[in-house]
């Protein structure tokens, strides 16, 4: 009866983490986004009010959050075609799906290849489309994060009702 009972528990816990998993896999893309906003927004300034290099501004975007290590991968990679560079360092960003990293890869056509009031403009653009993006995570988030943790221990206990 014991071991039952230590069995149940085992089950329900990992329906829960299963839940949990899936809720923080959708916080996280919610996270990353707000986060690649805010650094496009910080680039925007950087190129148009400070006419700073790209060089420069990657590395003053660098540091050690997955956004961060986009730009630090950019900032140290040897490769001068832009759209090469932005596809080869947006393959860090895992925690975002492929159409959220659709608008960067259109954005580094322009990026270092126009003038400084056209790339702000196309970051604009950039920002504009990814904010869509934002508030379609949070959305899914809100209304599905608690649900995925419910169900994950609602299914561990459905389990452990079958096999008792």
């Amino acid at each position: 009866m014991t071991l039952k009972i230590i069995a149940a528990a085992v089950i329900i816990a990992g329906g829960f983490f299963a839940g949990k998993s899936v809720a923080d896999t959708m916080k996280e893309r919610r996270d990353c986004l707000q986060k690649l906003v805010s650094a496009l927004l910080q680039m925007e300034n950087y190129i148009a009010a400070v006419a700073m290099p790209l060089g420069r501004v990657y590395e003053r975007l660098s540091d050690e959050t997955k956004v961060g290590k986009m730009f630090d991968k950019m900032m140290k990679s040897s490769e001068t075609d832009q759209k090469k560079l932005w596809e080869e360092a947006t393959k860090t960003l895992d925690c975002l799906k492929k159409e959220d990293i659709n608008p960067l890869i259109e954005l580094s056509e322009v990026i270092g290849a126009s003038s400084r009031e056209h790339q702000s403009a196309q970051i604009d653009l950039c920002i504009i489309r990814l904010k869509k993006r934002l508030e379609e995570a949070e959305h899914a988030y809100g209304q599905n994060g608690v649900l995925c943790r419910k169900m994950g221990i609602y299914g561990g206990i459905l389990i452990v009702i079958l096999l008792m």
